[in-house]
């Protein structure tokens, strides 16, 4: 297959990872609104060394998933153009000539756009001890829980696309002697053979 795991073509096919990214965003919102209601009720902290401290983190959290939503708004908009191409490919719709004729369809493939959490904010609001019988403790506690979840699952979906795109590359290396010249944009007729079909 030219994108790689079935697994992979199934997932996207079924726009999984985009209801994924839909779900990311809604929970981002969600945590934004609860740390500006932990800014709002700070004041009930008595030690007010501790509540400056929460509204650093608080602060510093808010600007962290702004920047996030950001950075993934980009990430979605620059595949939604590909999303016809996507679907050609994986419905083997594509005949030789489009493929000459298209664009993306040659690193498709063989490109990935990683995203990183930012967590400065996150950082700063770990070393807060919580007490969780208090309401007010039980928002930094779910802060972090979201943080807790969210982080190792950006990393998996980073690792299972990058090692998948990494197994493209390295089969195609390895095992395609067009693969030197379609890395140099040389056309090569075998790359088309091979992609329409495989």
């Amino acid at each position: 297959m030219l994108l790689g795991k079935k697994n992979r073509f199934n997932s996207m096919k079924s726009k999984k990872f985009g209801n994924y990214l839909k779900y990311a965003l809604g929970e981002i919102v969600l945590v934004v609104i609860g740390i500006l209601i932990a800014l709002y009720i700070k004041g009930i902290y008595a030690d007010g060394e501790k509540s400056d401290y929460i509204e650093k983190a608080g602060i510093q959290i808010i600007d962290d998933l702004k920047r996030d939503t950001a950075i993934i708004g980009l990430i979605v908009r620059s595949y939604e153009p590909l999303e016809a191409t996507y679907k050609q490919i994986l419905g083997d719709s594509l005949n030789r000539e489009e493929f000459k004729e298209c664009k993306a369809c040659g690193t498709i493939a063989a490109s990935i756009q990683p995203f990183t959490i930012n967590l400065e904010g996150y950082n700063l609001l770990k070393k807060i001890e919580v007490d969780l019988k208090s309401p007010q403790d039980s928002l930094i506690q779910l802060t972090k829980l979201f943080y807790f979840q969210a982080v190792p699952t950006m990393e998996l979906l980073n690792d299972l696309i990058k090692n998948d795109v990494t197994d493209n590359l390295n089969d195609w290396r390895d095992n395609q002697p067009l693969y030197s010249n379609w890395i140099f944009g040389i056309a090569d007729e075998r790359f088309y053979d091979y992609v329409i079909t495989n």
